[in-house]
């Protein structure tokens, strides 16, 4: 029997054969070794002020979506909730809301100055942790929030990875490490921010801290905002 045109009863061996055979030849863009490609990666970070500036901004936000989700189960558990895992699971539902938004920014940042759409999704989710802070005990103004928040984190990636995009198109691979390297790390951060911040503080803590976080990604956003790159934002 065969599936996709691959033999199956054919040796491993004979299959990576025929896969290599099969498939288109990939060239790399760049021709550089890869020790001397692995080198480069940091040279990108240290020479590109907008490749820092994205990545920074790409991991703060995480850091502030991961805050929320890290302890809302210990904020539903409790009172006026008294939710399960399962029933908190469902607010991911409402962050389909970020999903929809996504190719929508993608677009809007195409077209225009990405920087704009990186903004709206700061002042978002600042709003989105004032909204929780103040109304969270409130069913509908904890899933404003949480819409607020989805929308803020998508609209902020997707203009991020397309203005390092445009930087350099035959080192895309190279400047997204950079990137998601600094964005997860900033998820980490967030993580353990927010767990402390629940401990001493409870929920009031938490929505501090990933209001925090968006004001640090504000003053950078405003600070490169009356700086001149280069390349183009």
């Amino acid at each position: 029997m065969e599936h996709a045109g691959l033999p199956q009863h054919r040796p491993p061996g004979e299959r990576l054969e025929f896969l290599r055979e099969l498939l288109p030849v990939s060239y790399p863009a760049a021709p550089i070794s890869y020790r001397a490609l692995v080198g480069s990666i940091w040279e990108l970070a240290r020479d590109t002020p907008l490749l820092r500036e994205a990545a920074v901004l790409g991991g703060l936000v995480f850091g502030a979506f991961m805050a929320f989700w890290t302890t809302l189960i210990f904020f539903v558990e409790r009172s006026p909730y008294y939710y399960n895992a399962q029933a908190a699971g469902m607010f991911g539902l409402v962050g389909v809301v970020g999903v929809i938004a996504a190719p929508a920014a993608g677009r809007f940042s195409d077209r225009r100055n990405p920087r704009l759409a990186i903004g709206f999704a700061l002042a978002v989710g600042l709003v989105s942790y004032a909204v929780m802070g103040f109304f969270g005990r409130h069913l509908a103004g904890l899933i404003a929030g949480v819409v607020l928040l989805d929308l803020a984190a998508h609209v902020n990636h997707v203009s991020n990875q397309t203005r390092i995009y445009a930087l350099m198109p035959e080192a895309r691979s190279r400047l997204n490490t950079v990137y998601m390297v600094t964005f997860l790390c900033g998820g980490a951060l967030g993580t353990v921010l927010a767990a402390n911040a629940w401990s001493l503080w409870g929920w009031s803590g938490v929505c501090g801290v990933g209001a925090a976080l968006f004001m640090t990604a504000l003053l950078i956003y405003a600070r490169g905002m009356r700086r001149s790159y280069a390349m183009p934002a």
